[in-house]
């Protein structure tokens, strides 16, 4: 069978670390036939980033609907949006492709603050795309900012409560990276997976030494890759987390600035069911076999 399309959109960023580069070489390695529409271009190396530079909406808005109505595409991911103008076109072109799966991954943290223009896109995300988001994932510490638009300043709130929010106004699935349980080794980071029935899963994985560029693109981009061969949402996510762990521990600083993870390389012993998957576009995966108490998750 031939490749699933994906479309990934989102910025171009020159060291292509994340944005749509790094995506495309992450489609590549699973399988996947990688088509982009770039919302803006990142200033920056792999040290920092200084600014995003948005490109015309009409452009962006364009460019997807053209590729929409041409390619077979199988999974839609979007990453940083770069202008309210483009979220906004962006919302009502997916609403159109409901039966696309559509994984949001929408903030960077290491961007500079862009004050109310930041909050103007914060709104637009809560009201308009993540609503339609098949799953949105993000870090504990931007969750809290996207619940300080909607919660009562009085009432008390916690990691659930803030999803259970999001879920109810239509995402059908909250990625949380950077949380913690009674279940997460000491040294480690745990990433929880939420859905209507509350959490799915928690995994957790040995922290690494060093500081990485585009390790949450890297997940995102895998994730998206599995739904579009046809994975179960909550195993594709378990099966990407093996794929971006073994890309992180293979990282390599290129340049004067972070590590960049190794997209290219497939751990094929962690990730065999997977690969009956992507080789077939038929099977549902199941979780690998493993030993290590680093990679013991929640069932």
């Amino acid at each position: 069978m031939p490749r699933p399309v994906v479309l990934t959109i989102g910025v171009a960023e020159t060291s292509s670390a994340f944005g749509v580069q790094a995506d495309l070489s992450t489609l590549a390695t699973l399988h996947c036939y990688g088509t982009s529409v770039i919302s803006g271009l990142i200033v920056g190396d792999s040290a920092s980033l200084q600014d995003c530079i948005a490109l015309d909406a009409e452009i962006v808005s364009d460019s997807t609907r053209l590729l929409l109505e041409d390619l077979p595409v199988a999974a839609i991911k979007i990453g940083l949006p770069a202008s309210l103008d483009t979220l906004c076109d962006l919302a009502e072109i997916v609403s159109d492709y409901s039966d696309l799966p559509l994984v949001l991954d929408p903030f960077c943290s290491i961007l500079p603050e862009s004050g109310s223009a930041s909050d103007d896109i914060i709104i637009g995300l809560r009201d308009l795309l993540i609503p339609q988001a098949s799953l949105l994932m993000l870090s504990l510490p931007q969750l809290n900012q996207l619940a300080l638009t909607w919660r009562d300043e009085h009432a008390p709130h916690t990691l659930e409560s803030d999803v259970q929010w999001l879920i109810e106004h239509g995402c059908a699935h909250v990625l949380v990276s950077g949380t913690l349980d009674n279940q997460t080794p000491a040294g480690s980071v745990g990433n929880t997976l939420f859905g209507a029935q509350g959490m799915l899963r928690h995994d957790s994985w040995p922290r690494l030494p060093g500081q990485f560029l585009g390790a949450g693109a890297c997940l995102s981009a895998a994730i998206t890759a599995l739904l579009a061969h046809g994975v179960e949402l909550p195993n594709a996510v378990l099966q990407a987390q093996l794929y971006c762990a073994h890309a992180l521990s293979h990282a390599t600083r290129l340049g004067m600035g972070k590590l960049i993870p190794a997209r290219h390389l497939l751990p094929s012993s962690l990730f065999e069911p997977a690969l009956e998957v992507i080789q077939d576009d038929a099977a549902v995966a199941h979780p690998a076999e493993r030993t290590s108490s680093a990679l013991d998750f929640a069932q």
